[in-house]
């Protein structure tokens, strides 16, 4: 820069934006599934010249909002998605999981240790319940440790390690909206950069909170919401957690949550759907949940004694699954005829009062990113329609989260649509649906702990990746 040569933190570089690439000459590489389209002007309509396979190299000529304009090797001219393009030959993201801790095997009978991460992998050892492993890092729902020497890899979720540690928000097996509405008012009181606001009302009444973590005048801003689905209410406890954490001095990839934080605003909403998290967790029929539950036994959708469906429960109070009821493609989502714990998409699209709560407050601001957490599959979705700008920048979001909670990035083929991602990739925001945990829900204690080291994180993981 200028002459001087030095070191500075890579997070904080990005290539010139509508600029000409410097004189000497910048490679980089095409990093797809299948193949990238060269086309002939920076526009996802226009015509495509090629197909660049993986790995392919490409001289970067100018830049051009979210495309680059490339020459191949072959000599071929024509403009690209920059989010395809990478310094090497594979995804530059490192992966900054957690890296050591002594973790304890928690099971009925046996953990199975394999080879490799894999339930088809060969079997090494059986490890009885209480057994010490040092973790060694996490790859999809599997974790890879060391036990008295030998090194392989168990279902992530049947390790039990180290609590989160933090002042105010405290591990609990049901997490409850009372309990969540009082850590989040201690943590407003006790941090000023904090805002808490109420954004709705749920069927039955309850408050819809989101708090705020900086100004809002920043120039960026994350949505993070969990909660949505009634049985995954470890990620309501997820995203208090985080913004405890998030807001502690504590740093990511080498920045100070601080710095990642400065110009950064992010609007978290930790339970979307707080009657449907009350139902499942408190499991009481009442008249209107054992009419539903009723017309699920008589429409065979269900075999359960009323207490474990309950228990099961998906929807919101009124037997509609909040992430089926948003404005994407919702016309063409199978759905029970009638309310259900399960899949029920609703009379029309954005029908009930929290989603068109999370429509309304989304509207209101810009985002740059959503974040949508669910459970379980430790797994992350990043596309959706046929916008092919947003599935790349979306994709690019993936990588950032990957290089923290190691969760691998399927593609979107034979998902249902209608949920809050969807809607928010149709309003042009680069948006991912995380899926925690390793076992049916609702998720046991035990799986919190590593749920916790993975994913801690993701707040500053996304801060980093739009001011990049």
């Amino acid at each position: 820069a200028g002459g001087q040569t030095g070191y500075v933190l890579a997070g904080y570089l990005s290539p010139l934006i509508s600029a000409e690439a410097p004189d000497d000459a910048l490679f980089m590489y095409v990093v797809c599934d299948e193949f990238l389209s060269l086309r002939s002007a920076p526009d996802t309509g226009a015509q495509r010249i090629a197909k660049l396979t993986a790995g392919t190299r490409v001289r970067v000529i100018s830049f051009a909002d979210a495309f680059a304009q490339v020459e191949t090797d072959s000599g071929q001219t024509g403009y690209v998605l920059f989010a395809y393009l990478s310094e090497t030959p594979t995804p530059t993201e490192t992966s900054l999981s957690p890296k050591a801790g002594t973790y304890r095997v928690v099971c009925e009978k046996f953990l199975t240790l394999r080879s490799g991460p894999s339930a088809r992998a060969d079997e090494l050892a059986r490890l009885k319940n209480g057994t010490q492993a040092e973790l060694l890092g996490f790859e999809g729902r599997f974790a890879k440790i060391s036990v008295d020497g030998l090194i392989g890899y168990v279902v992530a979720g049947h390790l039990q390690g180290p609590a989160a540690g933090l002042d105010i928000v405290r591990e609990r097996e049901n997490y409850t909206y009372e309990q969540m509405m009082t850590d989040l008012d201690k943590l407003v009181m006790k941090h000023d950069h904090l805002t808490l606001e109420v954004i709705g009302q749920s069927v039955e009444g309850r408050d819809i909170p989101v708090v705020r973590i900086g100004s809002k005048n920043a120039r960026y801003h994350i949505l993070v919401q969990g909660g949505i689905h009634a049985r995954e209410h470890m990620t309501s406890l997820l995203l208090t957690a985080q913004i405890e954490y998030s807001i502690g001095d504590t740093a990511y990839a080498g920045i100070s949550s601080k710095q990642l934080l400065d110009d950064v605003c992010l609007h978290v909403l930790p339970m979307t759907n707080p009657d449907g998290v009350t139902i499942s967790q408190n499991a009481q029929p009442t008249d209107a949940l054992t009419a539903i539950y009723e017309a699920d036994l008589e429409a065979g959708l269900t075999a359960l004694p009323i207490e474990e469906y309950l228990q099961r429960w998906k929807a919101n109070a009124v037997g509609v699954d909040l992430n089926r009821n948003f404005d994407a493609d919702w016309a063409l989502i199978g759905s029970p005829e009638n309310p259900s714990a399960t899949n029920h998409k609703g009379a029309a699209p954005v029908d009930q009062p929290e989603t068109r709560a999370l429509v309304a407050y989304t509207k209101r601001w810009q985002f740059d990113a959503t974040l949508s957490y669910h459970a379980f599959g430790s797994i992350i979705y990043w596309e959706y329609g046929n916008d092919a700008k947003i599935n790349a920048l979306s994709k690019d979001l993936g990588f950032a989260l990957r290089a923290c909670t190691q969760y691998p990035l399927p593609g979107g083929t034979g998902l249902d649509a209608g949920g809050y991602k969807d809607w928010a990739m149709l309003q042009g925001i680069p948006s991912v649906t995380i899926e925690i945990g390793t076992r049916a829900c609702p998720l046991s204690l035990e799986e919190f702990s590593n749920v916790w080291a993975r994913n801690k994180n993701a707040l500053l993981a996304a801060a980093r990746w739009v001011k990049r």
